[in-house]
């Protein structure tokens, strides 16, 4: 199998982490040849990941071309449709909500066009593709949109379930910070709550567009430093070893497709608080279940909730293991296995 990849990142975003997981399943698990289509952006630590990973990286490609088809990844990398359209298979993995379909700056005929152009589209999620994207999609075979929910790592250690009665509460924020995500409606909450409790909250995560929210924002952060930590990018040993030693995850993203690191903190043992999105109840989220929620934007119900289990060390606990329950369905394996046969159902032959 030979394969061609097109995506404008391979940065530290959901969206190039699980492209990245698939493709190094691809290239060592499978011997297939993928090779990535890239610009003069592509960093040197960049290059040198795809590298490790097994993916070729080409600054060109030549039409007619002997590749089995062509993967495009996310939305925004949607022009790339065009160059490849009747001449290799498209798969277009769209792992955008509502946000970027929003903030298009092109007509709507030319988005059903776009769609119609492919031969397979991936979404994370079913809401993907009876929601948000229903009045593209409308018109096309049902067989020519699918779903591959994503897979979320195991962990490597749990917390130690007797810290939860401690009088301090970690709660810890994951993912790339900015406007969508939603991280200072938790800062703004654990501000508040550290009037009455010891609480601090670590937030990890690219802080390349921190200005989203305004340009006193790091101002902000900079007059609550024992409240808050923004840590920037860090390995993945550290940030397993931060996991293990919080208390509590929260996600106050107020546009998600899936969220692997909602999953991946439940299968540390972490309670985890969710904005109340429509996709969490595909996946089987469920308040006062296997997590709390609350509406997205509320600061003063986020509050609320977290406050909750300060103050109720065994609802932390009922919720971790039943949160944990609930990632657990949501393998690494499950997911490439998902892709891989997907990809599969869109080999051209070749003469």
């Amino acid at each position: 199998m030979k394969i061609l990849v097109v995506t404008h990142s391979y940065g530290s975003n959901g969206a190039a982490a699980v492209l990245k997981l698939a493709m190094r399943h691809w290239c060592q698990n499978l011997g297939w040849q993928v090779d990535a289509l890239v610009d003069d952006k592509l960093s040197l630590e960049e290059a040198e990941e795809l590298r490790v990973i097994g993916v070729q990286a080409k600054q060109e490609v030549k039409i007619p071309t002997d590749y089995h088809l062509v993967l495009i990844n996310t939305l925004i990398d949607s022009h790339y449709i065009g160059n490849f359209a009747g001449h290799l298979p498209i798969v277009w993995w769209i792992h955008e909500g509502t946000t970027t379909l929003h903030n298009v700056n092109f007509p709507i005929s030319t988005l059903i066009n776009l769609f119609a152009k492919t031969n397979l589209v991936i979404f994370d999620s079913e809401w993907q593709a009876t929601e948000v994207f229903r009045s593209f999609i409308y018109h096309l075979l049902r067989k020519r949109f699918q779903t591959a929910h994503c897979g979320a790592r195991a962990a490597d250690v749990s917390i130690d379930q007797s810290r939860l009665g401690s009088s301090s509460v970690k709660v810890i924020c994951v993912g790339s910070v900015y406007a969508r995500k939603r991280q200072l409606d938790l800062a703004n909450a654990l501000v508040g709550l550290s009037q009455r409790y010891a609480v601090q909250g670590t937030f990890i995560g690219s802080l390349a567009h921190l200005s989203s929210f305004g340009e006193n924002t790091e101002s902000y952060i900079r007059q609550h430093t024992d409240v808050l930590n923004f840590t920037g990018v860090i390995t993945d040993a550290e940030m397993q070893k931060k996991l293990s030693n919080a208390d509590i995850a929260c996600f106050p993203s107020g546009d998600e497709t899936f969220n692997i690191s909602a999953m991946e903190a439940a299968n540390y043992g972490l309670p985890v608080i969710l904005a109340d999105l429509r996709v969490y109840d595909e996946l089987g989220w469920q308040h006062g279940v296997n997590c709390l929620k609350y509406p997205a934007g509320k600061i003063d119900a986020l509050e609320r909730e977290l406050e909750k289990l300060i103050q109720d060390p065994q609802l932390r606990q009922q919720l971790a293991k039943a949160g944990k329950e609930l990632a657990e369905k949501y393998t690494i394996e499950a997911f490439l296995e998902r892709m891989t046969s997907l990809v599969l159902s869109q080999k051209r032959q070749i003469a």
